[in-house]
């Protein structure tokens, strides 16, 4: 992935410095959408990304979802903003897609609806012609609830079956939260059209604390304490049998790892408006 964001920060950059040139004399100042007290409104679509256990690394927007989002900024400098934002994404991930024989065999998949809040500070040191390339990063609270379409065609919400031993006799796994805090941070370039409009290239890497967005983190549970619950649990915490049928229940192997956090992230594309008097 570092190659992807190496190459993602070139092109943007050429960019910059083909605006630069091309843009020299304009009708307007680019940098009137970073006016001192306005407030800027922003609607933003496209596509959104997971990575953990379900899910091979460095596959730059594998197996991606939908990213929609709502917000505003208030700039309190020509460099710098601080923006509130809403976000209604998908994220997914089938180990059917993936390449490694482990993970097609033990074929575990989730779907997520995800919402967000979050609330950035946005700074852009510098302006090239149209283009103000950013970066920015601040705080975010999201939640979650995986899902998986069983054998028989059913929706499952996989956290309250405790697919991983939670809430099982002997057990000491707790359920796991489904609403947690993110440490959202990125980077982006915003286009002027015009001295009150722009368009931006948006992309946004979430940093979580949690290892259950594809509810998939440690170990099988012991098939005897999981012959307990009800019978769907252990056809969806192991469903290596639907491509093997003779392949026996783990019990007590690796089902994930849990000391990589899940991540995710997004790439948008976003429309700006920015109000004609200051509110402040």
């Amino acid at each position: 992935m570092r190659t992807q964001i190496a190459m993602l920060t070139s092109c943007l950059l050429s960019l910059s410095v083909i605006s630069n040139a091309q843009d020299k004399k304009l009708d307007y100042d680019p940098q009137s959408m970073f006016t001192k007290g306005k407030y800027n409104i922003e609607i933003g679509a496209g596509l959104a990304t997971y990575e953990g256990d379900l899910k091979e690394k460095g596959i730059f927007f594998g197996q991606p979802g939908y990213d929609a989002s709502i917000g505003s900024s208030y700039n309190f400098s020509k460099q710098l903003s601080l923006g509130l934002g809403f976000s209604y994404m998908e994220l997914k991930a089938d180990d059917k897609k993936n390449d490694k024989p482990a993970l097609k065999a033990r074929n575990l998949n989730f779907k997520s609806n995800v919402w967000e809040v979050n609330l950035t500070l946005q700074y852009n040191p510098y302006t090239f012609g149209k283009l103000t390339p950013y970066i920015d990063g601040g705080i975010g609270l999201f939640h979650f609830n995986p899902t998986t379409i069983d054998r028989n065609g059913q929706k499952q919400y996989l956290q309250q079956l405790g697919t991983e031993g939670q809430g099982m006799m002997l057990s000491s796994r707790p359920y796991y939260i489904l609403t947690h805090v993110d440490i959202p941070f990125g980077a982006g370039v915003q286009y002027s059209i015009n001295k009150r409009m722009a368009l931006k290239l948006d992309f946004l890497f979430r940093k979580t604390f949690t290892d259950y967005i594809d509810d998939v983190s440690t170990t099988y549970p012991d098939g005897t304490l999981i012959d307990k619950k009800l019978p769907i649990v252990k056809r969806l915490t192991f469903r290596g049998d639907e491509i093997n049928p003779s392949t026996q229940y783990p019990s007590g192997g690796q089902r994930g790892n849990p000391d990589n956090k899940d991540f995710y992230y997004t790439g948008q594309v976003k429309f700006v408006y920015q109000l004609n008097k200051k509110l402040l």
